[in-house]
């Protein structure tokens, strides 16, 4: 009899942290569960660390190295679950998070993913904040919050292994926004539920890869929304993903400044001109890229200060 729950886990060069990520899984309250494991070309103790494991649930596979998102896609395809439950090598789960998360999901087939607030912890797992402080979360319908904001921590995602028949996979061409663009699509069809209690504990160390990638996120991200406005004809979820669509090429602008990328600064301040429905804001990046470097960088903040989000 197949398991209810697959836990997909993506790793590379993951020593560090995998066995604390593996041990958090074996601890749940929830035990109908199998582990897949891919292994994307490690090249250090990885593997004999998941060996080292005596607990028949966890399925290790090693691959040569290809990407996050092709790995998703092996996991997904070897899992045998009713469900697909997400973590990250170097993230841990609190006990009950998955007991909880598969009740909601039995009682009510209308919900396609469930996902709930975390713990944003340091590399020793001592709790400096929680995911849900400065924003809120949504249920149900959330497509237009979630363009306007990834709000699903990737960590405590679980949806029904179902979908992604409908759906379709991860997108490969996807680096570091892979999880934002398959929840986008999952909103789309299902609705989302959300659990108001910390289930995990995301681990934020010097290794992280998105805080090292601001450029590629900003890029990917914009991607996302623009295949996304040409797929939807409702004029409200348009808006959302024009406000976004400036606010990352806003982004994308100051990352240029802050390590003078002159000529790709050029490239998108003539995006942002082209599309500034301001007046005031286009005649200001106008003439922002006739000034010297620091100028561009605090006249463009002033622009942006004072705009609304």
């Amino acid at each position: 009899m197949p398991p209810k729950v697959s836990v997909n886990i993506c790793c590379y060069n993951s020593e560090k942290f995998i066995k604390e990520t593996l041990q958090s899984i074996l601890d749940q309250t929830f035990n109908d569960f199998e582990v897949i494991v891919i292994d994307d070309g490690s090249k250090d103790k990885t593997r004999q660390i998941i060996k080292s494991f005596s607990d028949s649930r966890i399925k290790y596979f090693y691959q040569d190295n290809q990407g996050l998102s092709i790995s998703r896609n092996k996991a997904i395809e070897l899992s045998k679950g009713k469900y697909i439950a997400l973590i990250d090598h170097d993230d841990c789960w609190i006990p009950d998070k998955l007991e909880l998360q598969v009740q909601l999901l039995e009682k009510n087939a209308k919900i396609g993913l469930v996902y709930s607030d975390s713990y944003i912890v340091d590399e020793k797992l001592n709790i400096k904040n929680r995911f849900f402080i400065d924003f809120l979360p949504y249920r149900g319908n959330i497509i237009k919050p979630l363009l306007h904001l990834n709000i699903i921590p990737c960590l405590t995602a679980v949806f029904r292994r179902e979908l992604v028949d409908m759906i379709g996979d991860f997108d490969p061409a996807l680096a570091i926004t892979e999880d934002y663009d398959f929840f986008i699509r999952i909103a789309f069809v299902a609705d989302i539920d959300y659990i108001d209690k910390p289930l995990a504990r995301c681990r934020i160390h010097s290794d992280n890869t998105t805080g090292k990638n601001l450029e590629k996120l900003y890029k990917e991200t914009i991607s996302i929304l623009r295949a996304y406005d040409n797929k939807t004809k409702d004029s409200t979820i348009k808006k959302v993903i024009t406000e976004q669509l400036m606010k990352n090429y806003r982004m994308l602008v100051l990352f240029y400044l802050k390590f003078n990328r002159l000529p790709c600064i050029n490239k998108e301040v003539m995006t942002l001109i082209n599309k500034e429905k301001n007046i005031f804001i286009r005649w200001g990046l106008f003439l922002l890229s006739f000034l010297p470097l620091m100028m561009r960088r605090n006249v463009f903040n002033i622009l942006f200060m004072v705009k609304k989000p």
